[in-house]
């Protein structure tokens, strides 16, 4: 009956009569394969009050059933085996808390995340869901994380391994133990091999811990084109261009090539991008500004494009052409107004210039516009360097090594800062000192395969060891 119907799942269920009781069972199953996708514990009531019994599995069905059906609004932090399954109240919190997180409005969604734990103390999803979001998302949320894991330190023999690993490795972050959390990431996949998002995390903790090869290892084992988690054709963008960068990263320039031909999307940024830059270090230049004379003609569009090749033109050895490409974006916004988006095309254009004195004077001038702590410490900084004010740039660089060591920290700030501090040290003539800071596992920040092409990095290009490290040898 199901398959005529056309449904791609169904509730099968039986009861028994045991003396004046009845017992009810109910499970979901695939109508394709006839596996079992979900099976429900056993409720019972005595035989005049048997709708109660019908009530309490309806309740457990319908929670049950829900991620099976509903993948799209399914949290990511979620035990995919969702056991004890939730009351259903506590659920509609927790789904309710999710919807807000998606639309921005994260202060809405933990209030319906707190009050999913409070309705039914034996739902974890709500807490290991707050623990991520606050892990990722918030410079000071790891000390919520922190609270989260010591709240579920005594019932840990209780969790399920998806809930104990998550919550471990969410701390194991916080802590700056990288090496730690990418162990665990990768204890959670192999306990759950079927979870796109136990494979997903796992392959971007890779990739922050500078191992393209094991990332490459881990989406060669996905079928794009089959994999049911890719729903949209942003999913697919995503996984193609993460696979062309564990190519980039290895410098085997051919086969990401070949990524770009089997993957194309000549309409879309992300696809120009990584062709772009593949065409670059194959020396194609005549092939790359073929690909820029197609491109979006809209100024921002146009700066960002252009001066993300010059900088791989430059990363190659191609300073000529990246100057002209440099010059061509800064003819054209000189005359405009002073946006956010503008004096940061700017800077980088003068950085890719070698024009330290217009670089200074952009930097004074996004100074003005008011930033957060680290970037306005990034470029007091940087002003200081182009001033020749060591003294200056030396007491910024010893702050930030004191706030990068500083604990439960969001790895995502912690990232930043050691890179920031890399970035200081190649300008400061430490060579050393910044392949080192860079060889630092980070978990967070900006990826590692911006390294080569990074203007701030530069003074290294050339020095054996960032050479050696570019090789990206896990």
């Amino acid at each position: 009956m199901a398959r005529h119907a056309g449904a791609e799942k169904v509730i099968r269920g039986s009861y028994y009569l045991s003396g004046d009781s009845v017992l009810f069972l109910a499970s979901v199953m695939d109508v394709g394969s006839g596996r079992m996708l979900r099976s429900f514990d056993p409720v019972g009531a005595p035989l005049d009050r048997a709708i109660d019994a019908l009530e309490a599995l309806r309740e457990r069905i319908a929670v049950g059933l829900s991620p099976l059906v509903n993948a799209s609004v399914w949290p990511q932090a979620v035990d995919p085996d969702l056991a004890p399954l939730p009351s259903l109240p506590a659920y509609r919190e927790f789904v309710a808390g999710q919807k807000r997180y998606r639309s921005g409005e994260a202060e809405q969604g933990a209030e319906h995340l707190r009050r999913a734990a409070e309705l039914d103390s034996s739902f974890v999803a709500p807490l290991i869901h707050l623990a991520m979001h606050a892990t990722w998302w918030s410079d000071e949320g790891c000390l919520l994380t922190d609270s989260i894991g010591v709240v579920l330190e005594p019932r840990r023999d209780r969790l399920s391994a998806w809930n104990r690993l998550t919550i471990d490795l969410l701390r194991a972050h916080c802590r700056g133990d990288v090496a730690e959390a990418v162990d665990l990431l990768g204890a959670r996949f192999e306990a759950y091999p079927r979870s796109s998002v136990a494979r997903s995390h796992y392959e971007m903790a890779l990739e922050g811990a500078n191992r393209p090869r094991a990332v490459r290892e881990v989406l060669l084992g996905m079928d794009p084109e089959r994999d049911l988690t890719l729903s949209s054709p942003e999913d697919a963008t995503g996984y193609w261009s993460r696979l062309a960068m564990t190519w980039h990263m290895t410098g085997d320039y051919r086969s990401e090539l070949a990524i770009t031909d089997r993957w194309r999307d000549s309409a879309g940024r992300v696809w120009r991008e990584v062709r772009g830059r593949t065409l670059v270090a194959l020396g194609r230049e005549r092939e790359l500004r073929e690909l820029l004379a197609t491109g979006d003609t809209a100024l921002e569009s146009f700066a960002r494009e252009w001066l993300r090749m010059a900088a791989e033109l430059a990363a190659h050895g191609h300073q000529r052409s990246a100057i002209v490409m440099a010059e061509s974006v800064l003819t054209r916004l000189e005359l405009e107004p002073d946006t956010g988006w503008v004096l940061r095309s700017l800077l980088e254009a003068d950085r890719l210039l070698g024009r330290p004195e217009h670089e200074r004077s952009v930097l004074e001038r996004i100074a003005r516009t008011g930033l957060d702590s680290l970037e306005g410490l990034d470029v007091r900084a940087r002003i200081a360097l182009l001033s020749g004010d060591t003294a200056q740039a030396e007491r910024i660089y010893s702050y930030l090594g004191e706030w990068s060591s500083l604990p439960l920290m969001g790895p995502g700030l912690r990232g930043s800062l050691i890179l920031v501090r890399a970035q200081m040290a190649a300008g400061l003539g430490r060579r050393e000192e910044a392949v080192d800071l860079l060889r630092t596992p980070k978990g967070g920040g900006p990826s590692p395969v911006e390294y080569h092409y990074d203007p701030l990095l530069a003074p290294l290009r050339g020095y054996p060891p960032f050479e050696a490290f570019l090789k990206f040898d896990d």
